[in-house]
């Protein structure tokens, strides 16, 4: 009987002992990364700058996720919140800072280079060659829009 016990016992241990959670690892992480081995980590808050090319999935043809985040702040639908997610930002305020910089009107004196932009006719372009002097915007060969012209929101255009 005695000997029953202490089977019971020792089976009941066991099994407690590999019931308790793992708590080695940070379950957040897809890889297993022991927290011993983790120097320091930390979050990054930054805005998304559709130019840049890591951001390029964001302003893609196939992908329309930047248009629907606007449009859904923009009916409500979406409440936008600022770095702190605490404070509630109206749409406003959040629409503004997305619009499109006007670049410099266009010379025909100036000798524009490859991916110097100017502005002409209310749109923005970009040279697409170098030594580019008095081709106008218009023309294919030497220019071509701008993705600061296409890409931007404003409250007019969503």
């Amino acid at each position: 009987m005695k000997l029953v016990k202490i089977a019971i016992l020792s089976f009941g241990l066991a099994g407690a002992a590999y019931a308790q959670p793992d708590t080695i690892y940070n379950p957040n992480s897809t890889e297993k990364i022991p927290y011993y081995e983790q120097l320091y980590r930390f979050r990054v808050w930054r805005t998304v700058d559709l130019n840049e090319k890591q951001n390029a999935g964001f302003k893609s043809a196939q992908s329309d996720l930047t248009n629907f985040l606007l449009k859904s702040i923009q009916n409500g639908s979406i409440l936008a919140y600022d770095d702190s997610l605490k404070n509630v930002r109206p749409a406003e305020e959040i629409l503004v800072s997305n619009q499109a910089v006007a670049e410099p009107a266009y010379d025909q004196n100036k000798s524009y280079f490859s991916n110097e932009t100017a502005s002409y006719k209310g749109k923005n372009y970009q040279s697409t060659r170098n030594d580019n002097k008095g081709n106008l915007p218009t023309d294919n060969q030497w220019w071509e829009l701008a993705a600061s012209q296409t890409e931007f929101f404003t409250k007019d255009n969503i």
